[in-house]
């Protein structure tokens, strides 16, 4: 194995570092010695880099021990107990013991930094000294492939676009899972390693899925957030990362068991009865009381409101039968509209109506069976397709999952939903590699649709967070 040379190795100067990098790996020989390459070429120097391995079974493990053979000042390897799988939380907190810096940064092995990503972070915590974590913006990275119709589809996201110090625990309630801003990627963060020590580190029971998102909860909780508008990373979009492995098939489920911990965590942090906590406990309302929470959606959609305020006075007064057929009129009864005089858009709606309310009562069939008929009738919108894709890989349906998020996408780029395609285009990957392994060569491709040939034949067999690198093991 031939080892990449680093530009500036034997010019370095060993001092204490002032900066940790931790990047976590697991079978990532593909990607791992561009990403250590990305820290070598960093503008500033006082750092050191573990190389956290999560049980590799590939070539990586004897890469990252050369690099901590030929730079041990440098460059450390560290490794589980028997060379075990923990995942990714247990890993980073592996390297968070062994961190000596005042500053720790973590970096995916399948990710990048710019090279003024440290030098531009700490003159901004220096500048800002009560600031525990800081976050800027991120390059989701599909260009990578050299390809000019990925290069097209990069994207720059980023929780804020000017420099802010926020209080904590404001964020909660602005960033996902909670708000609508995009989270932070992992590669992304430098935080003082006495806030790490403050907040336990990460939570070792999320194995991939919610893993950042329970890590950056305690730190909103905790310390106050300095968010940036400059970009410093580059997070490769590709079919590989641990998401494949992890993405839990009811994504609700997940959600609602990270919810669950966030609310139990708050209430011994001391967190009840604030606002972040009344955000949490109406997120966790429509999972204790679904059928409430599609029946009120149901009422606030402006379009029923005046129709059920006048059936409740007309039920009253008129017998059953007239008031069933004043109903269908009104459009409250579950009849198919096509036999009533409405336009496309009105059917559509409801549709989309009644598919709520199959959600709620958890009869997902029904759900996706509605949505398609809306979107049938009223094809250009992106938020529909969006839904109708959570639907489908809720249901196993990867493919048509990835066909609707590519029809939502088409009509209106959100961050949200590229994280969501990659999400998928992973799993859909994983599918392929275990089909692949049943199949003669002479019977891979042909067969499949083209946006999985280009993947099977270009990756191997992605922050967040969420949990995107190829940097950690395959987990539940």
């Amino acid at each position: 194995m031939t080892l990449p040379t680093s530009s500036k190795p034997d010019s370095m100067k060993v001092e204490e570092p002032t900066v940790s990098v931790i990047m976590i790996f697991f079978n990532s020989e593909r990607f791992i010695a561009e990403a250590i390459e990305s820290v070598f070429q960093q503008t500033y120097q006082r750092w050191e880099l573990l190389l956290v391995d999560d049980g590799s079974a590939d070539a990586s493990t004897d890469l990252a021990r050369s690099y901590a053979r030929r730079l041990p000042q440098r460059v450390r390897y560290l490794e589980h107990e028997g060379h075990r799988n923990r995942g990714m939380g247990a890993s980073r907190n592996l390297g968070i013991r062994h961190a000596r810096g005042e500053f720790v940064a973590f970096l995916d092995s399948d990710d990048l930094w710019l090279p003024h990503k440290l030098e531009q972070q700490l003159a901004l915590m220096s500048a800002h000294p009560k600031a525990g974590l800081l976050c800027g913006a991120t390059l989701y990275w599909h260009g990578w492939t050299d390809r000019p119709e990925d290069a097209a589809r990069d994207l720059v996201v980023s929780p804020g676009t000017e420099d802010e110090l926020v209080r904590h625990p404001e964020l909660l309630t602005r960033l996902a899972p909670l708000g609508e801003g995009p989270a932070p990627s992992m590669s992304n963060l430098m935080v003082r390693r006495e806030v790490l020590n403050q907040i336990g580190g990460f939570e070792e029971q999320f194995r991939g899925l919610f893993e950042d998102a329970a890590f950056l909860a305690k730190a909103y909780l905790t310390t106050p957030i300095l968010i940036s508008g400059s970009l410093w990373d580059q997070y490769r979009q590709h079919g590989v990362s641990c998401v494949a492995t992890v993405w839990p098939e009811h994504r609700r489920a997940a959600h609602r068991a990270f919810l669950h911990w966030l609310e139990g965590h708050m209430r011994s942090s001391g967190h009840v009865g604030s606002a972040a906590w009344d955000s949490v406990q109406r997120a966790l309302w429509g999972y204790k009381y679904p059928s409430m929470a599609a029946l009120i959606g149901l009422a606030r959609n402006p379009a029923l409101q005046s129709r059920i305020l006048i059936a409740g006075l007309l039920r009253s007064i008129l017998p059953a039968g007239v008031f069933f057929r004043l109903k269908v009129h009104l459009g409250i009864a579950p009849r198919d509209p096509k036999s009533q005089r409405r336009n496309r858009k009105d059917q559509a709606i409801f549709y989309i109506n009644r598919g709520q309310t199959y959600i709620g009562l958890n009869q997902l069939d029904h759900a996706v069976a509605d949505y398609r008929r809306a979107l049938e009738l009223d094809p250009d919108r992106p938020e529909w397709w969006a839904a109708l894709a959570g639907l489908l890989l809720d249901a196993g349906e990867i493919e048509d999952g990835v066909k609707s998020l590519d029809r939502a996408l088409a009509i209106r780029p959100e961050a949200g939903w590229l994280t969501l395609r990659a999400h998928a285009m992973m799993l859909l990957q994983s599918a392929d590699e275990a089909d692949a392994d049943r199949r003669k060569p002479s019977d891979v491709g042909p067969e499949w649709p083209e946006g999985r040939l280009v993947l099977a034949q270009r990756e191997r067999g992605p922050g967040g967070g969420y949990e995107r690198a190829e940097g950690c093991g395959p987990h539940l």
